[in-house]
């Protein structure tokens, strides 16, 4: 399930994906258990959309701060409130367990 938007891309991407992608680390790797196409679900009707999208940007903020004309949903300590849940297997390279692509 994703945020309702531009549907074709993110099927292409999602498809595109189950055959073959990359890791962060360059390794080669593919899902191909990922046999459905994603959903699109309006995040104004899912609780669950927002509550990723809220983690999404909480994670975001950890590392980047907001300028000065944008306005602030959360500050960069949210993301110390999600450390029960971290996965700190996916990174080696910092220690929040937040993966950071160029």
């Amino acid at each position: 399930m994703h945020n309702a938007g531009d549907d074709a891309t993110v099927r292409a991407i999602h498809r595109r994906f189950r055959r073959h992608s990359f890791a962060p680390g360059g390794s080669r790797v593919s899902a191909p258990l990922l046999v459905e196409d994603p959903v699109p679900r309006d995040s104004a009707s899912s609780y669950f959309v927002q509550a990723a999208d809220l983690v999404a940007y909480a994670g975001f903020r950890r590392f980047q701060s907001p300028g000065p004309k944008s306005g602030s949903v959360c500050d960069e300590t949210m993301w110390d409130e999600l450390r029960p849940v971290w996965r700190t297997e996916v990174t080696n390279a910092r220690r929040d367990a937040i993966v950071v692509w160029p």
